[in-house]
């Protein structure tokens, strides 16, 4: 390095990009400290599912058994502590395993907390 009168850097030799870089990446002095607040707090803001009335368990079922292969509904459901919306088409409905197929998704009938069919009030109307 070169040096002024008052013993100040002058010029400084090139960095590479690289090495620029390495001087910002973050550092994790605690390794798995952040995993294991995102863990907690996951966990904190989970809540039990709703209980349903009986009526509404009623309703859902009926809307369920109304489903035909393909047919666009949203379904909300509680899953590990949460609430969940799943849209997609219908595909069956398996009451001996308790659950509900849905755009691929194995929805138990158990978390079912509301069912909506899309266009089926335009066809009603």
């Amino acid at each position: 390095m070169e040096y002024d009168s008052r013993r100040r850097v002058v010029a400084r030799p090139h960095m590479s990009m690289s090495e620029r870089a390495k001087i910002f990446i973050p550092f994790d002095a605690l390794k798995g400290f952040r995993e294991e607040l995102e863990r907690r707090e996951h966990k904190v803001m989970a809540s039990d599912a709703p209980e349903l009335m009986e009526e509404r368990c009623d309703e859902i079922s009926r809307e369920l058994a109304s489903l035909s292969r393909g047919d666009e509904v949203v379904v909300a459901h509680f899953s590990d502590g949460y609430s969940r919306r799943t849209l997609g088409s219908f595909s069956s409905l398996d009451q001996a395993r308790g659950e509900v197929l849905i755009a691929g998704e194995s929805i138990a009938l158990s978390s079912i907390v509301d069912l909506s069919v899309l266009g089926r009030d335009c066809e009603d109307a």
